[in-house]
């Protein structure tokens, strides 16, 4: 693992700049412990983005208790709130909140590995976790984004590869409502299906055809369909510059602009969750929503317990579920075509709209790295214990109960000919098949977030078993050519940019709301506040050069 620099060595007076109670912490990890000697004295405490799911059953379901047995660590689970996630961390933070293990954006890792936040993990890892090396398959690449002034401080989380995270969900009874007996596929027969919608149910003031959470305001798979940058693109100049400034971006805006002004949208939008979204489609008030895929069978448990809109006929659960879900035989990745509940993942630009002709639907994402793997230094004594149980966690047995459960409990092996069963990836002519039981649903399915830093060979070979738990469209893909890319997805951590960044992925997303909710007119000046207050110089500068000598 080479640990190549690519910043000045500007050295940070770590002491100086945090302290605790009047005294300074040390950050320096202790490479001496004998974990195994100590580690059942130990309860580490861990924090990861919002899974929906609560703490609760975070810290009391299957896995965690399988995983104490596998690694021989008592761990506290929580989770990062869903909408304020940086203020939450930078509370953390600058609390000293004792953290043994943070899971935070590239974002948020960059803006405090320059101020000091964070371990230097650079020499227990090869003494603590090893199977970094052998199991993670962490490239160069991704190790020269968590390396600072030629130290580790952080583990890049490895995706199992490009993912679909976010589709578009329908009630599928309204669309019926309104003569449309099919899911749109292009972004002119969305426009089509949510304006008669509207019309049909918009006297009632609570309704609006498109439920939109505040933190989608550039939603897959609408900005998809107008081939909007994701994040970051590179310009006819040949520089990085920000989706702010791309005219895709400027005709997805216009067109979400219509939509807020024919009051499809609510003029609150800007400020909702998604579970708030999700509770006005299960109350009637919207039609469609825009949603992530670990939502979906939380909505439609939601509509089983109360949706009103059941014929007078479907009174039990049983029913219920039925209707819900569908009874016809369907294909897995797509819904039956009975089923209240529907969605499309891919919507097609057409030519209209300000789009481009596509000739499939198209999807964003920033290369599968999503989270950094980092220990605050207020637990930088822990680190070793940390890293050990990281490393517990990336060995087959733990990767496969993680994504599948215990076999005999969860799922058994069977054959291709079984009606239930599930294909894993193996990536050679070799063909597995499992099969899920019953409680593989109960104590497995939507645990996702426990797949921290594991083996990314072994998760893609059993993602199809998760996916099959979530019952909702397959998020894997394998297609590159149908993904639009984040072209400054991995970088090195850049001084300049490190101290904007933050500041400036939360203003892209309010002016992208201002601008949604007020009109075309705002985007100029939003142009130009970015780049005066963000995108000066300096950090230009640093951003191109590191790009342009890559």
């Amino acid at each position: 693992m080479r640990k190549k620099g690519y910043l000045i060595a500007t050295s940070l007076a770590l002491i100086s700049i945090i302290t605790s109670c009047g005294s300074a912490i040390d950050p320096t990890a202790d490479w001496t412990i004998d974990v195994n000697k100590n580690k059942s004295n130990i309860t580490l405490n861990t924090y990861f983005p919002n899974s929906t799911k609560s703490n609760d059953f975070f810290q009391n379901s299957y896995i965690p208790k399988q995983l104490e047995k596998i690694t021989g660590y008592k761990v506290k689970y929580n989770q990062t709130s869903e909408g304020a996630a940086d203020t939450q961390v930078q509370a953390m933070l600058t609390g000293k909140e004792k953290i043994d293990m943070l899971k935070i954006s590239p974002t948020l890792f960059n803006n405090y590995v320059t101020q000091g936040y964070f371990t230097d993990l650079t020499d227990g890892i090869d003494k603590y976790c090893p199977n970094l090396k052998t199991c993670a398959k962490i490239t160069q690449e991704q190790w020269d984004a968590v390396t600072y002034n030629g130290k580790i401080y952080a583990l890049p989380e490895i995706g199992h590869t490009s993912m679909v995270n976010v589709g578009l969900i329908w009630n599928f009874d309204h669309l019926k409502s309104v003569n449309i007996n099919k899911l749109p596929k292009t972004i002119t027969e969305v426009d089509e299906a949510l304006k008669a919608l509207q019309t049909k149910y918009g006297s009632d003031t609570n309704y609006h055809a498109l439920g939109l959470p505040g933190t989608m305001s550039e939603a897959n798979p609408f900005t998809a369909a107008f081939d909007v940058p994701c994040n970051f693109f590179v310009n006819d100049n040949n520089e990085i510059q920000n989706m702010l400034f791309s005219d895709r971006m400027e005709e997805y805006l216009k067109y979400m602009n219509t939509l807020a002004t024919g009051n499809i949208i609510a003029q609150g939008w800007s400020s909702q969750t998604e579970s708030a979204c999700m509770n006005n489609f299960v109350s009637g008030f919207s039609s469609c929503m825009v949603i992530s895929y670990w939502n979906v069978t939380n909505l439609r448990s939601s509509l089983i317990s109360s949706y009103k809109g059941f014929p007078s006929d479907v009174i039990t659960e049983s029913s219920k579920k039925e209707y819900v879900y569908g009874k016809n035989d369907h294909q897995y990745g797509f819904a039956s075509d009975d089923a209240l509940v529907q969605w499309e993942v891919f919507i097609k630009g057409d030519g209209k709209l300000g789009t481009n002709v596509q000739t499939e639907g198209k999807s964003r994402d920033s290369r599968g790295v999503g989270y950094y793997i980092t220990v605050p230094v207020a637990s930088s004594k822990n680190a070793a214990y940390t890293l050990d149980w990281i490393n517990y966690k990336l060995t087959e047995e733990a990767t496969i109960l993680n994504v599948a459960g215990t076999e005999g409990i969860h799922y058994e092996k069977t054959t291709k000919d079984d009606k239930d069963a599930v294909k894993l990836l193996t990536g050679n002519s070799s063909e597995e098949y499992v099969k899920v039981l019953p409680k593989f649903y109960d104590e497995i399915s939507g645990t996702s977030q426990y797949q921290t830093t594991v083996n990314g060979d072994v998760a893609r070979k059993w993602w199809p078993v998760a996916e099959v738990g979530f019952d909702a469209w397959e998020v894997l893909m394998t297609d590159e050519s149908r993904v639009i890319l984040d072209s400054f997805a991995l970088h090195p951590v850049l001084t300049e940019f490190s101290k904007v960044d933050l500041l400036a992925r939360n203003y892209v997303v309010t002016q992208l709301q201002n601008i949604i909710n007020k009109g075309i007119d705002k985007l100029e000046n939003a142009r130009k506040t970015y780049n005066s207050r963000y995108w000066k110089e300096a950090v230009k500068n640093e951003v191109n050069n590191w790009y342009k000598n890559k």
